[in-house]
């Protein structure tokens, strides 16, 4: 239920962002409607983050249908749910990661060689860091309780999948 009301969360704040900058976005997004890479990444990190709040909170109120609250959640459910946040995350990071090498890319007077070593950079951390995780977590001795609550047992502290995240 923590994970619900967190998504719930999630939504609301995200949705009053977009609520409270309605006018400028109108203004300088829409009205002028030139699509550039600074635009094109501007409407994917704002409507890529409501997509998956509305997707996670689809997942978790068919699990909480599905199983309810005194059964245990099947490992196969949970373990999509899981995979379905670790790549939403890393998504919204490659998404945050672009826009932030394009303003290096910028402070470098766009020189290719730096927009080209930034970019391969980019996309080999986004790929790395996703396979691993996955991995780790299909490797993981996870066990779930109640709605898909993760209970990890690990012999040593280092394999933990989070910790390429962090």
């Amino acid at each position: 239920m923590e994970t619900l009301s967190a998504s719930v969360l999630g939504l609301l704040l995200t949705g009053c962002d977009i609520v409270s900058s309605r006018k400028q976005e109108l203004e300088y997004m829409w009205k002028p409607f030139q699509l550039t890479v600074v635009g094109g990444l501007f409407i994917l990190a704002r409507y890529l983050a409501i997509m998956i709040h509305i997707a996670d909170i689809a997942l978790t109120s068919v699990l909480t249908t599905k199983i309810g609250e005194p059964k245990q959640s099947p490992e196969h459910l949970c373990m999509s749910l899981i995979f379905f946040r670790l790549v939403s995350c890393q998504s919204m990071l490659l998404v945050l990661h672009l826009i932030l090498m394009l303003r290096v890319f910028a402070l470098y007077n766009q020189s290719l060689p730096v927009g080209v070593f930034l970019l391969v950079l980019i996309v080999v951390g986004f790929v790395g860091s996703t396979v691993v995780m996955v991995r780790r977590f299909t490797r993981a001795k996870i066990k779930f309780s109640g709605l898909c609550s993760p209970k990890m047992f690990l012999v040593d502290r280092w394999q933990n999948p989070i910790l390429v995240l962090v």
